[in-house]
């Protein structure tokens, strides 16, 4: 399996995504991540739900779901989304402080 890298989209089981927002400095077994859902499934909270697209389709992060899951639970890389970085890293400090 490939190491997964900050800001890649990783597919966990048929039907769900993930985003991977641990450093790539830690190899540590257990990798940092933000589930995705379909755009048009869950009213967004601003400023926590970015939409970001992968595969030409709409996801919401859905930020306040972070977790921790095994790297070995990452199936299949989806995507990888450095332009994402700014909205992802803006969603996840609205999350965890008081900005």
């Amino acid at each position: 399996m490939a190491t997964p890298r900050r800001l890649e989209v990783w597919r966990v089981s048929r039907a769900s995504l993930v985003l991977n927002v641990q450093s790539d400095l830690l190899r540590i077994g257990t990798c940092v991540v933000v589930p995705l859902i379909q755009a048009d499934s869950f009213k967004p909270v601003e400023g926590i739900n970015p939409v970001l697209e992968v595969a030409g389709l709409r996801y919401l992060l859905m930020t306040q779901q972070l977790t921790a899951i095994r790297a070995s639970d990452m199936r299949e890389r989806v995507a990888y989304l450095p332009d994402a970085e700014g909205v992802v890293v803006k969603a996840l400090g609205r999350l965890l402080t008081t900005t």
